[in-house]
C-alpha cells in the first residue's frame, strides 16, 4: 500500500496482517494491532492516527484438566460431570489392552518377556502420531485448543503448520516442564516446507554459573528451557507455565541468554493468575530462563530478536519480519541501510536483525 500525502496528513499504510498483542483464552479477551508501516503508530498533526487495535473475544472453550475433567485448566470453570466410573470421558478411557505375543514353536535363547512394546514418544520421528494429529485437525472448526502430550522431542512439521494455519484453532505441546501453543492466526500466510523445532535439550542452560546466579538472585523458584534450536521460528509461538495459586500476584520473568555477549537479556514479566499461570511469546529458540519474583524486575526490556540475520522467503514483508522478531520497522531500516524502499525486497535477500 503506497504513502499518500493529502497535504495535511498522511493515510497510513497498514500491513496485512495483525500483530497479537495478547492472546486470548477461554475466560480471558485477547487483541490484536496493526500499525502503519511508514511511522509505526505515531500520532500528531501530520500523521493522524495509524494504529488499530481490535479485541479479540474470549474462546470461551475449556481443556479438561488430566486429573480431573470436570474442572477447566485454564480457569478452573467446574465442566459438565459427563465422566463416571461406568461411562468415563474420552480423556479418561482406559487404553485398549495389548494382545500377548504368540507362544513360541520351538526353543529359543531369548527369555519370553512378555510386555508390549513401548509406544513411540511424539517428537519428529513418531510419523504415526503426527499423521493422527493432522487428522485430528482438519476435523476440527471454529475456535478450539488441542492438547497433546507431547514431550521434549518436537518438531511439528509443515502439513500440521499448513493445516493449522489459517483457522482459529490452538495446539498445546505438553512437555511436562512447560507447554508451548502454536495458534493459527499467528502463522504466516506463507510457510511452506517450515519445520518448527521446540525440542528440549537434557540438561541444563549453557551459560556460566555466576550469570545464573546473578539472574536467579532472589527468585523464589526458576525453571530453565534450554531449546535444541536456536534458529528463528519465522513465527509467534506461546510458552506456558503453572507456579501453583500459591505464586498468585508474584511476577514471571523470561530471560534469554545470548551466548555471543555472554550475558542474559530481560524479555518482560508476567503477572501469575489467581490459578497460578504465566505465559510469554517467543520467535526463536534459546536457552530461557524464568525466574518467579515478588516484584519485577526493574531493567530494561530487549525487544529485538536473538537471530543475528533473517533470509526472506516467498511472500514476506518487512512489516512481517519485524512483527515475528519482536521489532519495529524502523528498527530494521536503521540495521538496513542499502533498503530504500520498504515495499520492495526479494526472496533470498539477508535482512540484518542485530
Amino acid at each position: 500500500m503506497k504513502r499518500v500525502n493529502t497535504g495535511s496528513k498522511l493515510e497510513p499504510s497498514l500491513p496485512d496482517e495483525w500483530e497479537i498483542t495478547k492472546a486470548a483464552t477461554c475466560n480471558e479477551p485477547g487483541s490484536r494491532t496493526k500499525n502503519c508501516i511508514h511511522c509505526e503508530g505515531k500520532t500528531g498533526k501530520e500523521h493522524g492516527i495509524h494504529t488499530i487495535t481490535e479485541v479479540i473475544p474470549a474462546t470461551g472453550l475449556h481443556q479438561p484438566k488430566a486429573s480431573n475433567c470436570h474442572e477447566c485448566n485454564v480457569c478452573g470453570s467446574p465442566l459438565p460431570a459427563s465422566c463416571t466410573k461406568e461411562n468415563p470421558c474420552t480423556l479418561h478411557k482406559p487404553a485398549a489392552p495389548q494382545p500377548k505375543p504368540p507362544a513360541p514353536s520351538g526353543p529359543s535363547n531369548q527369555p519370553p518377556t512378555g510386555a508390549p512394546p513401548a509406544p513411540p514418544s511424539f517428537g519428529s520421528g513418531a510419523t504415526a502420531n503426527w499423521n493422527n494429529l493432522d487428522k485430528d485437525l482438519s476435523n476440527k472448526s471454529g475456535v478450539y485448543n488441542h492438547v497433546v502430550n507431547s514431550g521434549n522431542d518436537i518438531v511439528v512439521p509443515d502439513k500440521i503448520i499448513n493445516t493449522l494455519k489459517g483457522t482459529s484453532g490452538t495446539v498445546m505441546f505438553k512437555t511436562g516442564k512447560v507447554t508451548f501453543s502454536l495458534s493459527g492466526g499467528n502463522i504466516p500466510a506463507v510457510s511452506d516446507n517450515l519445520n518448527l523445532d521446540l525440542s528440549l535439550r537434557k540438561g541444563g542452560l549453557n551459560a556460566p554459573a555466576n550469570k545464573m546466579a546473578e539472574v536467579s538472585a532472589g527468585a523464589i523458584t526458576t525453571v530453565e528451557i534450554p531449546m535444541v534450536s536456536k534458529e528463528s521460528f519465522g513465527m509467534a509461538v506461546g510458552i506456558h507455565f503453572n507456579f501453583g495459586a500459591v505464586n498468585s500476584g508474584k511476577f514471571a520473568n523470561l530471560y534469554r541468554f545470548n551466548e555471543e555477549s555472554g550475558q542474559f537479556e530481560y524479555l518482560g514479566s508476567f503477572e501469575i493468575n489467581d490459578k497460578g499461570q504465566a505465559m510469554f511469546g517467543i520467535n526463536g529458540g534459546a536457552d530461557y530462563l524464568v525466574t518467579v519474583t515478588n516484584q519485577a524486575p526493574n531493567l530494561p526490556i530487549v525487544l529485538t530478536t536473538n537471530m543475528a540475520s533473517y533470509t526472506v522467503r516467498p511472500g514476506d514483508t518487512l512489516a512481517r519480519i519485524a512483527s515475528r522478531h519482536g521489532m519495529t520497522l524502523r528498527q530494521i531500516l536503521n540495521l538496513n541501510p542499502q533498503i530504500t524502499n520498504p515495499n520492495r525486497i526479494r526472496v533470498g535477500q539477508v535482512i540484518r536483525l542485530r
